[in-house]
């Protein structure tokens, strides 16, 4: 067990993730009842590290196949992918007509589904992890025509109900995102049994920040840890991370830089700065409008960047605080 180290821009795992015990207790109390799981929750908060880290801390139980859907932009290269990984994997064997001149040899869902595969002796059950479906899922509906989502929907369903109950007993974990999850319109969703990832508790944030600034020979007085407490909107482990890559930059030990709340401003501010979807709007509004207008907008682009969504009640008290409410009708 080393120091957890700030790692920004990729999956963590191992003595990096930050483990939310309740929230793995609860899945892995799922998966040993046989549930297919959904993992909702939005942008940043840690989905795809979950994946990771369950798939390297439960390997001696299951046999993981990871599918990154961000490339697949129809049923055929989805069902494809989940059959390369399986026979890839071994834990699945080929079918015996796939090489030669079979009508079903190109249809991926139909060869996962032939009964005359080879039964592998598994001790294990398999998990396939499915990350980001919402993306999947707007690949499909963008790509295809208007019957394709719905069709890859029932397939979907179709394929986890017999894995799940067939001789290979696979179950699936869905990474969803929350903006995007339809979970309780779609009826070919509603077998998933949801897992939230929620934002840190006060415990949890405060472990989180001590353990990462300590690793960062970051000196952090208690003050500052609840004054960061206080002015972010999320606790995140992402923004933290941000957080603390900024104050990294500036702080020297060596030269008794002192950290305060101003620095700590500055640095929350940076959080949403590195949301790159919004460089050009930032960098445009006090071109294009008056300085009010311009700090309304920006708080709209900072809120819209952290929970991917805005309601218009939202938007109506933001142009009160700016009274800008009459601009906003």
């Amino acid at each position: 067990s080393g120091p957890m180290r700030n790692i920004i821009g990729q999956p963590v795992t191992g003595d990096d993730f930050f483990e939310r015990p309740s929230l793995l207790k609860s899945i892995r109390k799922s998966l040993d009842a046989g549930q297919n799981i959904s993992l909702i929750a939005p942008r940043y908060y840690g989905k795809t590290s979950t994946l990771t880290h369950i798939e390297k801390i439960w390997k001696k139980d299951f046999h993981f196949i990871y599918i990154n859907p961000e490339s697949i932009h129809s049923q055929f290269e989805y069902f494809k992918a989940i059959y390369l990984g399986l026979t890839g994997s071994g834990l699945m064997e080929k079918h015996a007509e796939e090489s030669v001149s079979h009508p079903d040899k190109d249809d991926y869902y139909k060869l996962l589904i032939i009964k005359e595969f080879g039964q592998k002796n598994l001790e294990k059950r398999i998990v396939i992890l499915v990350d980001d479906y919402h993306i999947l899922l707007n690949n499909i509906y963008d790509n295809g025509k208007p019957q394709a989502l719905p069709n890859f929907l029932n397939s979907d369903q179709d394929f986890r109900r017999r894995f799940s109950t067939g001789m290979y007993k696979a179950q699936f974990i869905y990474a969803m995102d929350t903006a995007h999850h339809f979970g309780e319109n779609i009826i070919q969703l509603r077998d998933l049994e949801n897992q939230l990832l929620l934002a840190l508790t006060a415990k949890e944030y405060s472990r989180a920040i001590k353990t990462l600034s300590k690793s960062m020979e970051i000196d952090l007085p208690l003050t500052m840890v609840k004054y960061i407490h206080k002015n972010l909107i999320l606790l995140l482990p992402y923004h933290i991370q941000l957080i603390l890559f900024r104050l990294d930059q500036i702080y020297d030990k060596d030269f008794n830089n002192v950290i305060t709340e101003k620095t700590i401003n500055d640095a929350i501010k940076n959080i949403f700065l590195h949301e790159e979807a919004f460089h050009y709007w930032y960098d445009q509004l006090d071109v294009m409008l008056n300085q009010e207008e311009a700090e309304f907008a920006r708080t709209l682009l900072e809120k819209i960047a952290i929970y991917q969504t805005i309601s218009s009640t939202e938007i109506e008290d933001i142009a009160k605080d700016f009274e800008l409410l009459g601009v906003y009708e």
